[in-house]
């Protein structure tokens, strides 16, 4: 085992990149913070409304600047762990158990529908009529076991 020691200049580096690392971490923790609050304030307004078509077109934008990473996929992950197709209430019910907490959302039972809706109509979900409410499934291509991995394939509501 070689016992190479940093050099002065090599630990002057070192603790010039963690010094700018922790002003950037901090700076990121502002902008995290005033992102949060645009999404609130954002959402706030839109719990004003029940026109499905205005939610979803703000909806849609919002979730190509901020969504994909977070509340799109947390559904995303509860069709594809369920067997069966779910309503926005189950959806909504299960979004717990991927980690992914509603605190904060002045309206997720519209955004679930909302984001479950636009999945349906561009992405591996199907939705289906259950207890004469719409369900959302998430549906596997016949190819995706070869790879061994789970992998859905686009499937659109006809």
């Amino acid at each position: 085992m070689c016992n190479k020691k940093l050099s002065q200049t090599e630990k002057e580096s070192i603790e010039m990149y963690l010094t700018e690392l922790q002003v950037l971490a901090t700076q990121k923790g502002e902008l995290e913070q005033r992102m949060r609050r645009l999404q609130l304030a954002i959402r706030g307004i839109l719990a004003l409304t029940d026109d499905e078509d205005e939610l979803l077109a703000y909806f849609v934008r919002l979730g190509r600047i901020v969504e994909p990473a977070g509340f799109t996929n947390a559904i995303r992950k509860v069709l594809r762990s369920s067997n069966e197709p779910l309503t926005a209430a189950e959806v909504k019910e299960r979004l717990g158990d991927t980690g992914f907490s509603l605190a904060g959302y002045s309206n997720p039972s519209a955004l679930v529908h909302t984001i479950l809706k636009r999945l349906a109509k561009g992405e591996s979900v199907s939705s289906v009529t259950k207890s004469g409410v719409a369900a959302y499934q998430w549906e596997v291509a016949g190819d995706d076991h070869l790879a061994g991995v789970d992998v859905r394939r686009v499937g659109r509501k006809k």
